[in-house]
């Protein structure tokens, strides 16, 4: 049936861990991979796993005849990754993502924090775990959580600053103040309705 079995002599055994497959050239700048192909008239497809010599770069490549299919990850059967041919990434969902990242929880629960989709942390107590918003230009601005406060600067300035006790400091560093919302200078504007900007 054109199958060739390593370390088994049973399609349907996994094999010893021992047993293995080795592609290898010892040509420079040169690219070893294990190339899978389906041919079916005008609709072929290949996806293969490479090590190109000539940068070090290493993954997985795939094209067709006519649009890439994504990129999967299953674990028995469920699949857990997805990237799309246009690099969007979807995790835990078999829907492309509608944005470049897309996480869906299994949770079913109804309480606030009770379903964690996704979890940012530094590798110590006391370091900050930053996210960064950039145009990839010159703008940018952060949304840190340090010592369980909650931190935004813009352009690298602190703008706006949620203790854990839950006080606020508004263009300022400090929140010792005794007041619960503590803003500085004339930063703090509530109206039924206005336009800010």
């Amino acid at each position: 049936n054109g199958a060739v079995l390593i370390g088994t002599e049973n399609a349907d055994s996994i094999g010893t861990i021992a047993s293995h497959l080795v592609i290898g050239s010892t040509t420079n700048n040169d690219e070893v991979a294990l190339t899978l192909n389906v041919m079916e008239g005008s609709n072929g497809r290949r996806a293969k796993f490479f090590l190109d010599d000539d940068d070090g770069v290493f993954g997985i490549d795939s094209t067709a005849s006519s649009g890439v299919p994504p990129f999967v990850v299953r674990m028995a059967t469920s699949e857990k990754l997805r990237i799309t041919s246009n690099g969007k990434v979807g995790i835990n969902t078999t829907v492309d993502a509608a944005t470049q990242l897309q996480v869906q929880s299994d949770g079913t629960s109804t309480t606030v924090g009770g379903n964690i989709v996704a979890r940012f942390q530094s590798n110590g107590s006391g370091r900050d775990a930053t996210i960064q918003l950039s145009d990839n230009v010159a703008n940018s601005a952060t949304i840190s959580m340090l010592s369980s406060n909650l931190i935004f600067k813009q352009s690298g300035v602190e703008t706006l600053r949620i203790k854990s006790d839950g006080k606020i400091g508004i263009g300022l560093t400090s929140t010792s103040a005794g007041g619960i919302c503590d803003p500085d200078g004339n930063y703090l504007l509530i109206r039924a309705a206005s336009t800010v900007g």
